[in-house]
C-alpha cells in the first residue's frame, strides 16, 4: 500500500497549511520509517500515516489505516493555544477527506486505488499527546484491496497419485 502513503505524502506537500517539503518535514509514514526517528526533525503541523492490522473478507483483503493530523503547542496549560490547534487540524484532516472524495471520482488509472479507501465508519478522534506536547486529528478508515489474482499461482503442485 505505499501507493496510498506516497498519495498522502503529496497531499501534505500539496496542502498550504502543511506544506511538507516545502520548509522541511512534515510528513511521515511509520511504514518507512518504523524506529521514529522522523519525531526529532518534524516540522508542525505535521500528517503521520500508519497501516494497521489486515484481515479477509470475502474476496478483499481490509487494512486499517490511521493518519495522525498534529501540531505543537508552545504550553500545554493554554487552553486558547490548543483550541486552535485543534480547529486547525480538524481543518486539515477535512480537507484531507474532501481531497481523496474529489480525486476518487477521477476517472484517470492513477488515482483508481483511492476507490478502494472505505470511509464507511470512519472516525474523527480528538487526540492529545500532551507528553509531545502535540494535539491534534486522528483519522482512521478501512482499505479494501482484491486478494492477489491466482492466475499467476506461486504453487506449484505435483500429482502424487
Amino acid at each position: 500500500m505505499k501507493e496510498l502513503a506516497d498519495y498522502f505524502s503529496s497531499l501534505a506537500s500539496a496542502h498550504k497549511s502543511v506544506r511538507h517539503g516545502i520548509d522541511g518535514t512534515h510528513f511521515a509514514s511509520t511504514l518507512e520509517e518504523a524506529d521514529n526517528s522522523y519525531a526529532r526533525v518534524m516540522r508542525y503541523p505535521c500528517v503521520v500515516y500508519d497501516e494497521g492490522d489486515s484481515f479477509v473478507s470475502g474476496t478483499r483483503l481490509q487494512t486499517s489505516v490511521t493518519v495522525l493530523f498534529l501540531q505543537h503547542v508552545t504550553d500545554t496549560a493554554n487552553e486558547p493555544e490548543k483550541a486552535e490547534v485543534f480547529e486547525l487540524a480538524r481543518k486539515i484532516a477535512l480537507d484531507f477527506i474532501a481531497q481523496i472524495h474529489e480525486m476518487g471520482d477521477v476517472p484517470r488509472a492513477q488515482y483508481r486505488f483511492l476507490a478502494n479507501i472505505d470511509f464507511d465508519g470512519a472516525t474523527l478522534l480528538r487526540i492529545m499527546l500532551e507528553d509531545a506536547a502535540l494535539y491534534g486529528y486522528a483519522l482512521s478508515f478501512r482499505f479494501m484491496e482484491p486478494l492477489p489474482d491466482l492466475c499467476d499461482s506461486p504453487f506449484e503442485f505435483t500429482n502424487n497419485d
